[in-house]
């Protein structure tokens, strides 16, 4: 094995690194407490559910009817964001929808604020669905219109009240605020381009898996800490999944020569622990469980390049669950 995977590494020399320009559209929403909350476990999962029911509730005149039979399947935003068709395996689609192409960047296990108290979450939404977000903003600013009474637990108790959109050269363009009804027009998405500078240096490499993080190898779960090899892997897939389904960019390469380079990095440090806990499933009807890994981890000797993938993962999250907020990292880094 460690033969096989050295001569790997010295063949990876010879192939492309570069990220692909995956087309982000990327904003942060504000949100402000309409009354003292918590919410306990895993706050990505009830902003999951509760934007996809008012998405829903907002574009579709037959909600009960089966998306699959739609003939607006592509056309509709709650499609295009949560139901977009994908062949199985091609993509690393669930039975047969590919990823979603957004995440939400919640802050991790509960979240408690006060009333009126603020947060802001780094939203992140890949390709040509990104041309459904204004609707998406409606939806999120209906959220909290939904009644303790008749939703029960899982009503949303935070109330959007502005969003900007980060644009490639750093500034920020405000897209809604309280006194304004309906978002104004986005920017297009722009391209993803790393930002490493074109420095050759390797680094020491700090990664905080801030929700949980599961990463998956011949279908169990990794529960050790995960080597910088694997991380970098499940980087490229997402990518990589990401890419064919929501762009009409090209697929990448079936290897990608970060992934052979990231294997030459040491685990200097790892403190991560296992949790577990049970998500309510609407479309299941039943308690589904839920694990994953959290933490951090230190490694030496990172190459730039795998370096730039684990980047563009901390803003498309990891491994299964990011659309419920699971798989977020955080990269921070020291040239050597």
């Amino acid at each position: 094995m460690l033969a096989t995977r050295a001569t790997g590494t010295k063949r990876a020399r010879g192939r492309a690194t570069e990220i692909p320009p995956l087309p982000l559209t990327r904003l942060v929403l504000r949100f402000a407490a309409t009354a003292d909350t918590r919410i306990q476990v895993n706050p990505g999962d009830r902003f999951h559910s509760r934007l996809g029911a008012h998405l829903r509730r907002l574009v579709c005149g037959l909600p009960e009817q089966d998306c699959g039979r739609c003939l607006a399947l592509h056309a509709c935003a709650f499609g295009s964001l949560f139901q977009t068709p994908g062949p199985v395996g091609a993509v690393g689609a669930h039975g047969d929808h590919a990823p979603h192409p957004f995440v939400a960047g919640l802050p991790p296990a509960a979240l408690e604020l006060g009333r009126g108290e603020e947060v802001d979450v780094p939203f992140t939404c890949v390709g040509q669905p990104a041309l459904h977000l204004p609707m998406a903003l409606l939806a999120i600013r209906r959220m909290d219109d939904a009644a303790q009474g008749s939703d029960g637990p899982q009503y949303w108790p935070l109330r959007l009240d502005a969003a900007w959109q980060l644009l490639p050269d750093g500034a920020e363009r405000r897209v809604l605020d309280r006194d304004r009804e309906a978002p104004i027009e986005l920017a297009p998405p722009a391209p993803y381009t790393p930002g490493t500078g074109g420095r050759r240096k390797s680094a020491t490499l700090r990664v905080r898996l801030v929700t949980p993080l599961a990463l998956r190898e011949r279908g169990k779960l990794v529960e050790k800490a995960p080597s910088l090899y694997q991380l970098v892997l499940a980087a490229v897939r997402r990518v990589g999944q990401l890419l064919t389904a929501h762009t009409d960019l090209p697929a990448l390469p079936a290897r990608v020569a970060a992934v052979d380079l990231a294997d030459e990095a040491e685990l200097l440090e790892a403190l991560v622990r296992k949790v577990c806990w049970l998500r309510d499933s609407r479309r299941q009807g039943q308690a589904v469980p839920h694990e994953g890994l959290v933490g951090e981890l230190v490694y030496g000797s990172c190459p730039p390049a795998a370096r730039d993938w684990l980047e563009l993962g901390a803003l498309l999250h990891l491994g299964r669950g990011t659309a419920l907020g699971l798989g977020r990292i955080e990269v921070d880094q020291e040239d050597a």
